[in-house]
């Protein structure tokens, strides 16, 4: 995009996020905070790290917060710490050492959730921010002392750091500490991921419902992190499927002759009939005979996908298997 008569680099990513090699001082990004979208302007990533008077004023909320709110959507998100709420670009002052001490308590606090959430669910990026006239950042690392590198950090501690005290020093003393734009990419949930499989704890493949170090779920809703009650999950679960066709029914067993399907459906569909009726989902029958006609597709379909297995019935040819009243076919063959 342009700004101030300059480019700035950018490029979405699976989320709609747009990618950013660098940030510049002062710019306003063209973002606004929504389900997926948070900015902040602090680096408080836990309940501990919060000062008392930031407790008891109720005054800043921790990242974790949203985190936690953004993983129980399914959908993800971005956290952007140093941007402020009306999307000024900030940045924070960082050295390497508190970077280091950033990814640390990021990863201490996935650690601490319930369930605990794994590597490949997070991201964390420090985005360089430059002034004007200032050379476009390089990827080069700023050398570091490897023994002070290695020294233990200060985790879930309200009060500052060595590497705090050490930044804060080398301000004052007219040091240049960089200043940064941390992205937190929270990853939208997969349930094909084979790394998600422990996670896939319903048929349906619903993402997993996680509490934060205050044993607290939090939800998003309208961009902002509010606490789940049991019936935000029940209308939640509700929400996400509105309709039994959002389900995509399929067999996996063995097969003969090409695509003839092995299995037939009837009496998987019998069970299964019975537990969408009674939460009450609703049927199109233009879509169902859609999806069952075409049982090799309906597992592209990017919906929860109900295998129907361990059924030992007749061949569906010729079997006059039917699903509220729509004829069932096999995959391949035409409709009568």
């Amino acid at each position: 995009m342009q700004d101030g008569g300059k480019n700035v680099e950018e490029r979405a990513d699976a989320t709609g996020v747009c990618k950013r090699d660098f940030y510049k001082f002062g710019e306003h990004v063209r973002m606004e905070e929504d389900q997926r979208i948070e900015f902040k302007a602090h680096k408080d990533i836990s309940i501990e790290e919060l000062s008392a008077a930031c407790k008891d004023q109720y005054s800043r909320q921790t990242i974790s917060r949203t985190i936690c709110a953004f993983l129980n959507t399914g959908r993800g998100g971005t956290i952007f710490l140093g941007i402020l709420d009306n999307g000024d670009v900030n940045g924070l002052h960082l050295t390497e050492y508190q970077k280091d001490h950033l990814a640390l308590s990021l990863e201490n606090l996935m650690l601490r959730y319930k369930p605990a959430v794994p590597k490949h669910m997070y991201e964390l990026w420090f985005g360089p921010v430059i002034s004007e006239g200032v050379p476009l950042p390089t990827n080069e690392r700023r050398e570091m002392n490897s023994k002070e590198r290695f020294r233990p950090h200060k985790l879930q501690c309200s009060t500052s750091c060595w590497c705090d005290d050490e930044a804060t020093a080398q301000l004052s003393f007219g040091g240049s500490v960089m200043r940064y734009v941390v992205e937190i990419k929270l990853s939208a949930w997969d349930s094909s991921d084979p790394r998600n499989s422990g996670f896939n704890k319903s048929k349906m493949g619903k993402h997993p419902m996680f509490d934060n170090e205050e044993d607290i779920c939090f939800l998003r809703r309208q961009g902002s992190n509010i606490r789940c009650t049991l019936q935000d999950v029940i209308h939640m679960t509700h929400q996400e499927v509105k309709n039994a066709d959002d389900v995509a029914l399929f067999a996996s067993g063995p097969t003969s002759h090409g695509r003839q399907v092995h299995e037939s459906f009837q009496t998987s569909i019998n069970a299964v009939d019975s537990l969408i009726g009674g939460v009450g989902l609703q049927f199109f029958a233009t879509k169902t005979e859609a999806l069952l006609a075409h049982l090799s597709e309906a597992g592209r379909y990017n919906v929860p996908k109900l295998h129907l297995r361990g059924h030992p019935l007749p061949w569906l040819k010729g079997n006059n298997c039917t699903y509220q009243s729509l004829r069932v076919y096999e995959a391949g063959h035409g409709r009568s």
